[in-house]
């Protein structure tokens, strides 16, 4: 999805008017002459906050152009992810070891959170061979994952690496097809920029927490 397509997108599924949307308060007015109206300038400046905190900057991961598929098989950019912070790690469903840690201290993270978080959850398979969408669907059962709250990735190769580097995770297939790598647990802010990140295995999460709390004052 390119720039402009996903800004159109956002802005009619996200912001409850567009710009040439009526003035509530003088629906009949041609929209030259709206602008000279107070409510309708207040209705502007709103509507471009509410974009702002949406549009990807230069810092942005969403400027990102890769295609990625879901557990659901559904094909999206990583643009789509926008408008909610999101907490990003790279692992893959054979691991039997550090990925289910990895996994534990997310799911400590999401008990921890707000009844009235938007936070969202995505796991990116650096094992794309093995991890397809049907497999990462299962996985997501298996673990008892909330698909309403979390995606799984599945992307190819290149576009895994590419996205590790951007995150800061290294990995590496070893002889017995298993991989050794990073874990980092990175929370992105609406626009997509990389605001914090929990290095390690159990980790103390409060300042992850608390860094989450100043996105939603």
């Amino acid at each position: 999805m390119n720039l402009l397509k996903y800004l159109t997108l956002s802005i009619s599924l996200t912001v409850p008017f567009a710009l040439e949307a009526s003035c509530p308060m003088h629906p009949d007015a041609p929209p030259e002459l709206q602008a000279n109206h107070a409510c309708c300038r207040i209705a502007q400046e709103k509507w471009e906050a509410e974009l702002a905190k949406i549009a990807p900057t230069d810092l942005s991961l969403y400027q990102v152009p890769s295609e990625w598929q879901t557990q659901d098989a559904k094909s999206i950019a990583l643009a789509d992810l926008a408008g909610k912070p999101q907490f990003v790690a790279l692992a893959y469903t054979h691991c039997q070891y550090a990925c289910p840690r990895l996994l534990a201290d997310l799911k400590s993270i999401e008990a921890q959170l707000p009844k009235d978080s938007d936070a969202n959850f995505v796991i990116v398979s650096i094992d794309p061979e093995r991890d397809t969408p049907e497999r990462l669907a299962a996985y997501a059962a298996e673990q008892e994952l909330d698909t309403e709250r979390w995606t799984l990735l599945h992307g190819a190769p290149g576009d895994v690496l590419e996205l590790a580097n951007l995150l800061g995770v290294r990995y590496a297939k070893t002889p017995t097809g298993d991989y050794t790598h990073s874990n980092i647990i990175t929370l992105l802010n609406a626009q997509g920029e990389i605001v914090h990140q929990q290095n390690g295995l159990g980790a103390d999460d409060k300042p992850t927490l608390e860094k989450l709390a100043k996105l939603n004052p």
